[in-house]
């Protein structure tokens, strides 16, 4: 999929495994790019599964994101479950909470630096800055 899509992925197509998501800002644009994803997947002798596709979305999740015209945002749900968190007590469950936050490393403004101290000793997981399980908007 991703060869198929190459020149598109991250422009105005995403792929991951076997689903396809086509975005853009305008219909107009959508449409073009619709038609061009459907004639490149009959080339590629590749098939869509109608009862699996959905078409004309103005906004929806995808693995963890919601996605629209506006742009890409986390999830409100995954928000709440990163404030939710209980303050980790051991190694592990900084590692687990760490693992969940880091997938949306890029929508917190100057990450590195704020879990770098964790990184500096073994037991560093009592420096982790509690206002970090506060940070989502």
């Amino acid at each position: 999929m991703n060869q198929v899509f190459y020149p598109y992925l991250q422009k105005c197509i995403l792929v991951f495994f076997d689903y396809v998501l086509i975005y853009n800002k305008t219909w107009e644009h959508h449409f073009s790019q619709l038609d061009q994803t459907l004639q490149l997947l009959h080339e590629n002798q590749l098939y869509i599964k109608c009862s699996k596709c959905s078409f004309g979305w103005q906004e929806l999740e995808y693995l963890g994101y919601i996605i629209s015209k506006e742009g890409v945002k986390v999830d409100p749900l995954k928000i709440e479950a990163m404030q939710t968190w209980p303050l980790p007590k051991s190694l592990r469950s900084l590692q687990g909470f760490l693992k969940l936050i880091g997938y949306y490393c890029k929508f917190v403004k100057d990450y590195v630096n704020i879990v770098a101290p964790t990184f500096i000793k073994k037991n560093a997981f009592n420096r982790l800055p509690c206002s970090l399980f506060h940070y989502w908007p």
